[in-house]
């Protein structure tokens, strides 16, 4: 059996981002069956004392990296400035208000090294939840690649939270492109292509 492939969380939070689910998500990433070899979190421009706090908490308790932007820049700044700072191979990518699935890691990271290389970004399905955790939506996207090709002609084909992706990859694409609300796929067009 070969190595374990390592991999970095990275995740940006702004001031808009509620100081609780921040925690909660933070925490769902280090409660995963497969722990993260690192994880690397952007502040994208000042925030309030409440999410501030709870941002330093979380690095004290998990040994997190954080970059500290002075200015709000936009989510596709923040992502690429913290994918410059990942030193894994690998990178799973992490909303700042969204709860990862306990084997997500496990699952993800098995499913990458079973291929032995061939293959550059996994994503998955999502369920989003109400206040009462009640799942009221669930988003499942193509998996095989024609599908996916096909598939984003007209809509974007991986849920942006879900996906573990080559860190080298997208960096040899340009990353994140500044496209307002679609940074991601963005990306994933320029991958596509």
């Amino acid at each position: 059996m070969s190595a374990a492939l390592a991999f970095t969380v990275l995740m940006a939070v702004y001031d808009g981002d509620d100081a609780d689910f921040f925690r909660e998500a933070v925490a769902s990433a280090y409660a995963n069956d497969r722990r993260p070899d690192d994880f690397v979190l952007v502040v994208d421009g000042p925030v309030r004392d409440a999410l501030q706090a709870q941002i330093v908490s979380c690095a004290q308790t998990y040994g997190m990296r954080i970059i500290w932007s002075p200015h709000n820049q936009g989510l596709a700044k923040a992502l690429n400035a913290g994918l410059e700072a990942v030193q894994t191979e690998w990178v799973a990518r992490a909303d700042a208000d969204d709860i990862n699935l306990p084997d997500r890691f496990a699952k993800q990271m098995a499913f990458i090294e079973a291929c032995h290389g061939a293959v550059d970004l996994v994503g998955g399905a999502i369920e989003e939840i109400d206040e009462n955790e009640r799942v009221v939506a669930t988003r499942v996207m193509p998996t095989a690649v024609a599908d996916i090709q096909r598939f984003a002609r007209r809509r974007n084909p991986f849920n942006h939270m879900t996906v573990v992706y080559r860190a080298a990859l997208v960096r040899q694409a340009g990353g994140y492109p500044a496209l307002h609300l679609r940074e991601d796929y963005g990306l994933w067009a320029r991958l596509l292509m």
